[in-house]
This record gives structure tokens, sequence and C-alpha cells, in this order.
């Protein structure tokens, strides 16, 4: 057995992890394994001592696991399992096999991404593993059955069936699973996202409910800018994609062309992701997308970028918007696959990196 804590370790967060005298051996390995990954979707190592006790320190990821707080609507439950089986795929590619999953071994983020944690039995991804694998992930599919919509239920019943008999593979569920949010009847095309900021925090919650489609809200403090990226991740290479051209490197991946101009206005989610900016929340895109924000055009002003996870869609906002107003994206691509945002530093200047099962693409637009 293993003792988790939650501490701070300077000024970050961390999960600690401890092993037991018994146990040793085995968080040995999870480290060992982990030292090789690099992947949005897989928990990271900020530090592995072994010492008495062996102790394996983890950036924070969250308390809540998919065994405690589940997704609950049809939506999150597509997005959270096609999420999660993007991520065993690239783990397959990279030549490993989880081997043990399970809901609690799904952890929730601060932006309700799930990320997969307990490698301490994983293996090589040989078929026998990857069979294994592919059984867990319709172990999952069952656990988030029953707070999906009937006829959704029914489309997740077979599929969990179909990953049970292997005829599939992890990146096949994650295409089929992303086909159940296909658009409606007609290929309407989507407005690009917008950004709406409330004058103030009580009005905000009236704004946030009462909108829908996509978008962003702003009202009172809570959370915090995202953190610096891994300090360990210069040793631990991003997951790159077998099939990728010999010679290339993953920015070099050729993102699909920009979506067409916009319609005149675009609403915002209903169930909104929520972001921080001078005291103040913005609502953007809906929960289960991911948003970080960087100073993209390097002008000192930091600005949101969000990914769309059901579209593939990256867009990129060029300010914050004036209380009771609405702010179009500025600069939007598609990205095949895209699984994370990532901010790094590139002469100075804050630059977006989307990660996708290839590699990853550095988004570069010129904005305003």
């Amino acid at each position: 057995m293993n003792d988790v804590t939650v501490s701070r370790r300077g000024d970050r967060l961390v999960a600690v992890k401890r092993a037991r005298a018994d146990d040793a051996e085995r968080l040995r390995r999870e480290a060992e394994i982990l030292g090789r990954l690099e992947h949005p979707g897989v928990v990271r190592v900020v530090e592995f001592r072994d010492d008495d006790p062996v102790e394996l320190v983890f950036e924070y990821t969250g308390t809540d696991s998919w065994q405690r707080r589940p997704p609950s609507t049809g939506a999150t439950i597509i997005d959270g399992l096609a999420t999660i089986s993007a991520t065993i795929g690239a783990l397959h590619d990279a030549g490993t096999a989880h081997r043990a999953l399970s809901p609690d071994h799904v952890l929730v983020s601060s932006t309700r991404r799930p990320v997969l944690c307990g490698f301490a039995d994983a293996g090589e991804a040989d078929e026998p593993n990857r069979t294994e694998d592919l059984a867990g992930l319709a172990g999952l599919i069952t656990h988030l059955r029953p707070g999906a919509p009937t006829e959704l239920g029914e489309e997740l019943d077979r599929l969990a069936a179909a990953a049970r008999t292997g005829s599939l593979t992890a990146h096949d569920l994650a295409t089929r699973l992303r086909g159940l949010r296909a658009p409606e009847p007609g290929n309407r095309r989507l407005p690009r996202p917008n950004l709406r900021r409330a004058a103030a925090p009580a009005v905000v919650v009236l704004v946030v409910a009462a909108i829908a489609g996509l978008g962003m809200a702003r009202s009172g403090p809570t959370a915090a800018p995202p953190p610096d990226r891994d300090p360990l991740a210069a040793a631990r290479p991003p997951i790159p994609d077998p099939s990728a051209p010999r010679g290339t490197t993953p920015e070099s991946s050729a993102p699909q062309a920009p979506d067409a101009p916009p319609p005149p206005s675009a609403p915002v989610a209903a169930d909104p992701l929520v972001l921080v900016h001078d005291g103040r929340r913005f609502g953007v895109g809906r929960v289960g997308d991911i948003a970080i924000v960087g100073d993209w055009n390097c002008d000192g002003t930091a600005t949101p970028a969000l990914l769309e996870t059901r579209l593939d869609r990256v867009s990129i906002f060029p300010e914050w918007p004036e209380p009771d107003t609405s702010l179009t994206a500025t600069a939007t691509m598609r990205v095949a696959g895209a699984t994370d945002l990532q901010r790094i530093e590139v002469d100075g200047c804050d630059r977006l990196r989307v990660v996708h099962p290839r590699g990853s693409t550095l988004f570069t637009p010129e904005l305003p």
C-alpha cells in the first residue's frame, strides 16, 4: 500500500506518494516508467527520492477521480472517455500499456481533463497488454454508463462490447467516441468561440446561467494562472507519432486550414470553462475544453487560448472583453486529435504549442 499526501514544495503544490517497506519496489518501478513518459494525459513526475521512505513526487492534479466524481452529462462523458482512449492510444504508440485502468486511476484536473495515474503495473504494449487496456477502457465506459442519456447509453454499450472483443484499437475507440458528438444534420458550421465579460459578480452569475453556445464570461476571483511547465519535461520529450516522416520534428506537423470568418455574433456556453484575470472570472468554451493564458503577441498582456476538444479547434483571443460585451477570437485553426495546449517561451515571448497524437504543433498566427 502507498500513502499519498498533498504538500507544497517551494511555490508548487505537489502530491507525494510514499511507499511502505513491503511496496517500495513497485514505487521504484512506477517512477522508472513515468520517467520515460511525457504526455498531458499522464501524471507528471517532479522528483523521485529513493530513500526511507521511498517517495515519488507528482505535479498536483487534484484529489477527485472518476471513482469519486465521474462525469455526469452526456457531453462530459464522451469528452472524458475520448480523451482517456486517445491517451491510451498514444501510450501504446510509445510502447507502454497501462494494465490497471480503473475509475480510481483517472484523476480529474482543475480543467476537468482526465489524467491517468497508477502506473506501477504498466508493461510493454504487446498484444495481450493492449487487449487488457481495451478491456479496461470498456470497464470505464461501463462505469460512466449510468450517467448517460438512454440513446447515448446504448451507443456506449456497443462501444464497450467492441472494446472487450479487441476488434478496435484505443485510437479507433477515441475516434468512434468523438463521432458521437458529430454536428446536427445539415453540417451547420459552428461559430468561432467568443468571450463575454459581465460588469459585476452578481450579474455574472445570471449571465453565465442564461447564455448558451460557445464562449467566455468574467466574474469574481477564484482560480490562479496555469503553473509553469514541469522542470523535468526536458528529460522526457513528448510522446512522438511513429508514423511521422523521418527527419521531421513534432512542430513541423502541418495544421489544417483556418476556419471561415465567423457570423456576426456567437453566444457563450451554458456551462463554460472558467479563467481568472485581474481578480475577475471569465467563462470560455465549455467544461471539458482546455484554456491557458499567455502573451501570444509579446505586447506585455497575457490573453486566453482555447482548445475546443470536441471540435479539434484552437483559438487565440487578442484581449479581454469590456463589461457586458462579447469578444470573438481573431486567430483559429483546427488540429486533428488535439489533446492539450502548452505555453512555451521562444526568444522571450510566449508561443502556443498544440499537443496531438503526432507530437505537437506551434500555433504562431499574426495577432493585433
